[in-house]
């Protein structure tokens, strides 16, 4: 597993769908393939566990995030 890390400056993960969580934290599920990706905005940054067996392609997983 490793957490990935992706500099979004003071705007939120695009795109993405925003979810709320019974404990009020706000996550992001960014779709990438066929993979779902679920992360957080923590600073100026967007942050995803990801394992190997997903096989999720970072660089399409950026491009998303920043909205490109």
């Amino acid at each position: 597993m490793a957490l990935v890390s992706l500099p979004v400056g003071d705007h939120d993960p695009k795109p993405g769908t925003r979810v709320v969580d019974a404990a009020a934290r706000a996550w992001y599920l960014a779709t990438v393939g066929d993979r779902r990706v679920r992360g957080w905005k923590e600073g100026g940054a967007f942050r995803a566990l990801v394992t190997r067996s997903e096989r999720v392609d970072l660089e399409a997983l950026s491009l998303l995030v920043r909205g490109k």
